[in-house]
C-alpha cells in the first residue's frame, strides 16, 4: 500500500531508540490524544490504513528481488472477521489498557509505568537498520535536518509510516515502519535530557545533507 501521512502531530517518546539500536533495529513510539478531536480523527485514519493493509496483506505477498512471489504474509485470515482480526498484532493500542507481556513489567498497564501513555494511544514505529538522523530522515518544518540533540522524547511530530504486513513462527500482524519524521514543534520534553552530541562545545554548524529521492515530499514542507 501507499505511505501513511500523519496530518496531526503527535507526540515522539522513546526517542532514545532512534540512536540506540535494540536486535540492531532502530525504533521510536509515536502518542497520540485521545482527547481531542485531532487526535480521534487521526487515529480513525490510522485504523483505516491498518485494514487496508490487513486486506492487502490477505491477498498479495509481494515479490522476492528475482521476481519469485512471495508468500502471502495474512492468507487464510478473513479481513471482514473481527475475531481474527483481533488475534493479530497491530500496531496502534490503547495506552489506558495495553499491559506488558514480558519483562520486568510483565502483567502491569502500560500507562502505571510510563505516564505520559495515559489519554493516549500510541504506535511503535520501526526504523530497521536506518539510522533516520544520518540518513536526513528527521527533519524539521523548514526542510532541514534535524541534529541528533534536538530529537527528544516530548517533540510534536508527524511521520510517514508504512503499514507492512508480516507472518512469522505462526503469529501475523501489521508493522508500522518508519520513513521519515518531521518535527512540527519542539515540544516539553518528557524526560531529562543530557546533551547527546559530544561535539557541541566546539562550536560547529549542523551538518546538512541533500537527498535526491526526498522521502519528505508529501508532507507539504
Amino acid at each position: 500500500m501507499a505511505d501513511y501521512v500523519m496530518n496531526e502531530p503527535g507526540i515522539l517518546d522513546f526517542a532514545n531508540g532512534l540512536f540506540q539500536a535494540r536486535d540492531d533495529k532502530y525504533s521510536c513510539y509515536i502518542l497520540i490524544d485521545k482527547n481531542t478531536p485531532e487526535g480521534q480523527a487521526e487515529a480513525k485514519r490510522i485504523v483505516q490504513a491498518i485494514n487496508e493493509a490487513i486486506v492487502e496483506g490477505t491477498t498479495n505477498g509481494g515479490k522476492n528481488q528475482d521476481g519469485t512471489p512471495r508468500p502471502t504474509p495474512l492468507a487464510g485470515v478473513d479481513p471482514n472477521d473481527k475475531e481474527q482480526v483481533k488475534r493479530l498484532s497491530l500496531p496502534l493500542k490503547d495506552g489506558d489498557t495495553d499491559r506488558f507481556t514480558r519483562g520486568e513489567h510483565n502483567g502491569e498497564l502500560r500507562k502505571d509505568v510510563y505516564k505520559e501513555f495515559a489519554g493516549h494511544w500510541f504506535m511503535k514505529l520501526t526504523a530497521g537498520n536506518h539510522r533516520m538522523c544520518d540518513e536526513g530522515l528527521i527533519r524539521d518544518k523548514a526542510n532541514r535536518p534535524v541534529a541528533q540533540r534536538d530529537v527528544y522524547s516530548g517533540n510534536k511530530v508527524r511521520a510517514k509510516i508504512w503499514f507492512a504486513p508480516w507472518s512469522r513462527e505462526g503469529n501475523k500482524g501489521i508493522q508500522a515502519r518508519l520513513n521519515a519524521l518531521l518535527i512540527v514543534e519542539p515540544g516539553e520534553a518528557l524526560y531529562e535530557r543530557r546533551d547527546a552530541d559530544p561535539f557541541s562545545g566546539f562550536g560547529l554548524p549542523d551538518a546538512s545533507a541533500a537527498d535526491d529521492a526526498d522521502p519528505f515530499s508529501s508532507m507539504g514542507i
